[in-house]
């Protein structure tokens, strides 16, 4: 028989959070950016580092017949050079899930093109 040494397991009293717990939220919409320009739909708050893991576009045209409509979102003012989606069709009927790991710090802003496509942001932020 083979002996395996005991690992002792701290009790909750003996163990202490030692970091900023992540706080996942939803961080934009859902909305449809209007207006005109670029617009800016989330900031980085004060003392924060966020991480966008989900977009949501959905096309909820009402024409008849749909049409596809597209999106497009930059990290910055918007540029060519900043942007992360440019001119992205979604078909109508049918939303657009995408799972990321976009890491972002504090002040940093994320913009949108006026669309006809709903946007949702999730993220998780965390105190710096």
């Amino acid at each position: 028989m083979v002996e395996l040494p005991q690992q002792l397991v701290p009790t909750s009293q003996e163990t202490e959070i030692i970091g900023s717990p992540q706080l996942a939220r939803r961080l934009y919409g859902p909305a449809r950016p209007a207006g005109i320009g670029a617009e800016t739909i989330y900031t980085v708050p004060a003392g924060t580092r966020t991480t966008i893991t989900m977009l949501l576009a959905a096309n909820t045209d009402a024409s008849s017949p749909p049409l596809t409509n597209s999106f497009t979102l930059s990290i910055g003012p918007d540029a060519e050079d900043t942007r992360i989606f440019n001119n992205t069709e979604v078909d109508p009927g049918v939303p657009m899930a995408l799972s990321l790991e976009l890491t972002l710090e504090e002040g940093e802003i994320i913009q949108a093109l006026p669309s006809n496509v709903t946007l949702t942001l999730n993220g998780r932020e965390v105190t710096v």
